[in-house]
């Protein structure tokens, strides 16, 4: 058996050309379905995305004013998007939840800084039939008292557990110091902002989250269902009016750049450095977006390599651009023993100012190109993944030249542009420092 083996190996050996190159990698060409968009009769837009046989369908209502920037008190619209499930004009919650339960369809409701989205999955012959229960969801809720103290309790208790935890906690400062605290990107939700909200609190701010609604669905979609959405939603008060773009000040209100949060009896230390950044619309954004990549965007990037594998000082450290409507900053985050905190500290920052030499090897740059054209077409892989990628431009006031501009500095990426934007945008001055734990 083994002589049959090698005999196998040696002949596979000797059909091996070592005379000539490989063949050169070529990228692919990449389509990006884009959806059909029109209007309803109130003017409010619609996305259309036709991408499958299956019989299941996305539908999501993009509240546009619906963000946690928009809010009066803190932690309004985190709290609303717990309790819009709670009962409308003519549902209790127990009815909302068993009639979701028979069509087997999936609600949730999601709220971020800059707007807030219901989504429902469903089979797309139950969809049309529970059109009156979403459209009272999003239109006729009732935020019944009792169900706000009882939601109040449970993300308070949550909030106590999170802030027991060193990640959440250098996570939520570093956002604070890089934005500041005035800013609506830069507030921490509290337990007191939480118990101080009354249900006449998120009735006034929800009028203001519905006053600009967008509708994307995705799916198999039939011409009947399209219409039977039309017509329930085009008779809804709508406005085009979206929030005013934020002005923030671009000094942080924080005096030292670094800064330590103890948290008793911890043996973990977590770590954040970086600095505020450019925006999805900047000109070099898709540059840093590469350069990011390569430093600690993904497993076999220099910070793993680094820190993980040739230290061994963490299990797991990354790098990453986070993006606002209004803002964006520049991450590096990591979990650590105590002890090793300034090590680490001290080879990231090595790490961050070696990008300025230029790429590693040959190799190096083509890895990073590959993985990120893997990972842009394995997120087109799935038909209903298709509106994830138009609300990453469509909700950031972009159109699709961004991807095909980003798909195209992917392939154009040099190290000339990997020295620029290190010295520009990612070099290790006035860069921010906040750890928490021991």
């Amino acid at each position: 058996m083994i002589r049959i083996k090698e005999k196998k190996t040696q002949s596979l050996i000797n059909m091996l050309d070592r005379k000539s190159p490989p063949v050169q990698f070529q990228f692919p060409d990449i389509t990006i379905p884009e959806p059909e968009t029109s209007h309803l009769g109130n003017g409010m837009p619609i996305h259309v995305f036709n991408s499958t046989s299956q019989p299941v369908v996305k539908l999501e209502i993009v509240l546009r004013n619906g963000g946690s920037k928009t809010d009066v008190k803190v932690g309004t619209s985190f709290l609303i998007s717990k309790t819009l499930q709670s009962g409308t004009k003519s549902y209790t919650a127990q009815e909302i939840t068993n009639q979701l339960a028979e069509k087997g369809a999936f609600l949730e409701v999601s709220s971020s800084f800059d707007y807030s989205i219901v989504t429902v999955y469903s089979l797309t012959k139950h969809l049309e039939s529970l059109l009156p229960l979403i459209y009272e969801i999003v239109y006729l809720p009732k935020f019944p008292e009792s169900e706000i103290e009882l939601h109040k309790n449970i993300l308070i208790a949550g909030l106590k557990t999170q802030n027991k935890k060193t990640s959440i906690i250098a996570s939520k400062n570093f956002r604070k110091s890089v934005l500041g605290s005035d800013s609506p990107y830069g507030k921490i939700i509290k337990e007191d902002d939480l118990k101080s909200l009354s249900a006449n609190d998120l009735s006034e701010a929800y009028q203001n989250y519905i006053s600009n609604i967008e509708i994307i669905i995705n799916g198999n979609i039939s011409s009947d269902l399209q219409s039977s959405i039309k017509s329930y939603f085009g008779s809804a008060a709508h406005s085009s009016n979206i929030i005013e773009p934020l002005s923030l000040n671009t000094s942080s209100d924080q005096k030292s750049l670094t800064s330590h949060f103890p948290l008793e009896n911890s043996i973990q230390t977590s770590i954040r450095i970086g600095k505020r950044t450019l925006q999805k619309s900047a000109p070099d954004f898709h540059k840093l977006l590469i350069a990011n990549h390569l430093l600690g965007g993904y497993f076999g990037s220099r910070l793993m390599s680094n820190i993980r594998e040739e230290k061994g000082l963490t299990y797991g450290i990354y790098s990453s651009i986070v993006t606002f409507n209004d803002a964006a900053y520049f991450v590096i985050g990591s979990d650590v023993n105590g002890k090793d905190k300034e090590l680490a500290i001290e080879e990231i920052t090595k790490e961050i100012d070696k990008l300025k030499n230029g790429f590693n090897s040959k190799d190096e740059l083509s890895l990073v190109k590959n993985h990120l054209l893997g990972s842009f077409q394995s997120d087109l892989s799935s038909p209903l993944s298709l509106s994830d990628k138009f609300k990453g431009i469509h909700l950031s006031n972009l159109t699709y030249k961004y991807y095909h501009n980003y798909l195209q500095e992917i392939k154009k990426f040099s190290e000339t542009d990997l020295i620029y934007i290190t010295e520009n945008y990612l070099n290790s001055d006035l860069i921010y420092c906040i750890t928490a734990g021991s």
